[in-house]
């Protein structure tokens, strides 16, 4: 079953998100930062979607942004937060942590006669890539709700540089990091805003992995790719197998 997972920074890359989500017709598709009003677009290209709110980018409803997750076939879903809640949604500001909720949306999709279980998310953001307390607390609670399901697939926007992040030690000894290890940062320097600023004592396009597909048994994933040029994000392509 072939998979994508992509950060596609709301509005900002329409043209290219729905050319290449057109173009690589995946089974899924898990999206963070999308925009709510562009359900009716992937419905056009055949998938059966789900969502979880995270904010209102202004104060028009329409803004409303936050987790898609999308199936060409049928799915059955379930959305849990773990960083405020649903009744919490309001208008992003710069003190993102204050504004922003943070969910997990649950798929239980079956394909070629096999059921499979995916999840998805936007891991709570920090100034500099390295954990802080906002996020632990919200890593510790988003892996207990995880805990509590079958096997399954993660993956999205985790904020959680490999190799920088602690975060990512506590994440790895649950599950498998699939991307290849040749990919040293997600992040697209061609459309991300912040240019060539550093982060982690260097620049953000060296070494700021932070978009994942994490499988574990009886879960695995090949074929597994960054795309760039989609978003400022690259999206993660892969094909999952269920042993």
């Amino acid at each position: 079953m072939k998979i994508i997972s992509v950060n596609i920074e709301d509005f900002k890359h329409e043209k290219t998100v729905f050319d290449f989500l057109t173009r690589e017709d995946a089974d899924v598709v898990c999206l963070q930062e999308f925009p709510h009003v562009w359900c009716e677009k992937l419905e056009t290209l055949g998938y059966h979607t789900s969502f979880a709110p995270m904010c209102l980018r202004s104060s028009d409803p329409r803004s409303l942004s936050g987790l898609a997750f999308a199936s060409k076939s049928p799915h059955q879903s379930e959305s849990h937060y773990y960083y405020k809640s649903a009744a919490e949604i309001t208008i992003y500001r710069s003190r993102i942590q204050e504004t922003i909720a943070h969910p997990v949306i649950i798929g239980t999709i079956t394909h070629n006669d096999t059921t499979y279980t995916i999840a998805t998310t936007h891991m709570i953001v920090t100034l500099d890539g390295r954990e802080d307390d906002q996020q632990r607390a919200g890593m510790g609670k988003l892996l207990s709700i995880l805990e509590a399901q079958p096997p399954h697939i993660v993956c999205g926007d985790f904020n959680m540089p490999r190799g920088h992040n602690a975060l990512y030690g506590l994440v790895t000894e649950k599950y498998s990091d699939t991307v290849p290890a040749i990919y040293r940062s997600s992040l697209d320097k061609s459309l991300h805003r912040l240019g060539d600023v550093k982060n982690l004592d260097q620049p953000i396009f060296d070494e700021y992995m932070v978009d994942y597909i994490f499988t574990q048994p009886p879960y695995s994933a090949s074929n597994v790719r960054l795309e760039f040029g989609i978003s400022d994000h690259a999206a993660v392509v892969a094909t999952l197998q269920k042993k």
